[in-house]
């Protein structure tokens, strides 16, 4: 931990150094925001109607969270969402990310179990957030498949397109008046490879080992059919399209250890990037994936690629269906070609072996899944603007765990934060067409398989206390002043 802590404060050292005196300006209008997720924060798993979702089942197997906890109370938002809303408007926010949760509306997933108190608990929501003066941005799908689809095959069944289309027909129609951005998914490359492959094992439903080489493929297409088709229903339908609609996806940015390593690099670039973006912006999956999926899948004696293919007729749902691109960066990974690769999200099939550089600053507890590297969101962003076209994009995600031994002075998560804050800067100076920034997350809550051992929010929630009173940290000072200001100015 000495060690550890001694390499924290020589790197805030550096970073002190670098920033000293600068003021990184954002453009008028920019959009400050925090994000949350259903699951995540709402607790209330089994009140007032809401049926269960896959979340519910999988944190009742032995082992799945770290902790052994779940999501039943977890920081009890759907009774306390007053309170939270008072801190976004506390901080100077004028936006709030947050998500439905599937199955408090639907029960079973279908509209045949449509339940009116978690109809009306979102009204409740959305007219809080909008009597202070915030604008919603709701994400359709964070996870939380309704459990009664699942049974029926969720994201492996190609009917779960029409499940799904049925429910952001509902949610469009109802909430429409309320709500002008619309995400469609979040992080799809997390819920179909962490979700649906026994490898790892990590997130709801949960994999099989002997499923990892196709079942990630087919779930990404059909949530990728789900968005085309939820998009062209809002802009195409009266009284509809008045907003916007795009998808949220996590990326990496990976950086080739050699010159020897720039063409494995490019093809987990593709896993990570471009799985889900290039057939929205460019029409089809990204050219050097399908020849590679395609050669692996001839090698393993496959009569076809383990890649699904589109329609000619989906191509065209496709192209062009986003509004806006949901970027959710948080670290960037060195890339080596290896004739054993390590299992790894980003790069699945790829011949690659990826890690965290340790030159970059230490975040969290000494094995973190996260390190501070802002030039990998400012490199992101201008690969992006180069490759699409520059297209609008709004940063969904970006944040990191507490640091043990600091508490309510959580200093790394400042520098963290403004490191990135920075690179945002940096890169709209050079052209690319970031509207917004959102920061994860509002307050401590459930992370998934890490139950309650990490936490990302700016709010410390104590979780042991009846009220799960909410108190500032040092961050969320922080934060609030770069709102005010439009601007992150390095004072120390």
């Amino acid at each position: 931990m000495l060690r550890l802590l001694l390499f924290v404060t020589a790197w805030l050292s550096l970073v002190l150094a670098e920033h000293k005196g600068k003021v990184y300006k954002f453009p008028e209008g920019f959009r400050w925001s925090t994000a949350t997720a259903s699951y995540q924060i709402e607790g209330a798993w089994n009140e007032d109607g809401r049926g269960l979702s896959i979340w519910d089942k999988f944190v009742r197997k032995p082992g799945k969270i770290i902790d052994n906890s779940t999501g039943d109370v977890s920081s009890d938002s759907y009774h306390k969402f007053r309170e939270d809303i008072q801190l976004i408007s506390d901080m100077g926010l004028k936006e709030y990310r947050f998500s439905f949760s599937w199955s408090r509306i639907f029960a079973d997933g279908t509209p045949n179990s449509l339940n009116p108190a978690g109809v009306l608990y979102y009204h409740e929501v959305l007219d809080e957030l909008i009597s202070h003066g915030i604008t919603p941005v709701v994400t359709l799908f964070h996870w939380d498949l309704p459990q009664g689809l699942q049974d029926r095959g969720g994201w492996l069944n190609r009917d779960v397109v029409d499940w799904y289309l049925d429910y952001a027909k509902f949610c469009f129609h109802e909430f429409g008046h309320k709500v002008q951005y619309w995400i469609t998914h979040n992080e799809p490359i997390i819920h179909s490879t962490y979700g649906h492959c026994g490898l790892w094992g990590e997130h709801a439903p949960g994999g099989l080992k002997e499923h990892c080489d196709w079942a990630p493929y087919v779930v990404g297409h059909h949530m990728l059919l789900a968005h085309a088709y939820a998009y062209r229903y809002y802009h195409g339908t009266r009284g509809l399209g008045k907003g916007k609609v795009g998808i949220t996806n996590h990326v990496l940015f990976p950086i080739a250890e050699s010159q020897d390593d720039e063409k494995v690099r490019d093809l987990v670039l593709d896993f990570s990037l471009h799985w889900f973006n290039h057939p929205i912006f460019k029409r089809d999956y990204p050219d050097k994936m399908k020849a590679w999926l395609a050669y692996l899948s001839k090698k393993e004696g496959r009569s076809a690629s383990r890649l699904p293919e589109f329609t000619p007729h989906e191509l065209d749902l496709l192209s062009g269906s986003a509004d806006f691109l949901g970027l959710n960066y948080y670290i960037s990974m060195i890339v080596r070609t290896s004739s054993k690769p390590e299992v790894n999200m980003f790069g699945m099939d790829a011949p690659a072996k990826l890690w965290l550089s340790k030159k970059w600053m230490p975040v969290g507890r000494e094995h973190s899944w996260i390190r501070s590297h802002p030039q990998g969101l400012e490199g992101l962003l201008d690969i992006i603007r180069e490759e699409y076209d520059n297209p609008e994009v709004l940063i969904t995600e970006n944040g990191c765990m507490d640091t043990p031994g600091e508490s309510l002075e959580d200093v790394t998560r400042i520098r963290y934060l403004g490191g990135h804050i920075a690179a945002v800067s940096k890169a709209i100076s050079r052209g690319s067409k970031v509207a917004g920034y959102t920061l994860w997350s509002l307050i401590d809550n459930f992370e998934w398989a890490d139950g309650y051992t990490n936490l990302f929010g700016v709010h410390q929630v104590d979780f042991d206390s009846p009220n799960k009173t909410r108190t500032p940290k040092k961050s969320s000072k922080f934060y609030a002043d770069v709102v005010r200001n439009n601007a992150l100015t390095w004072n120390s």
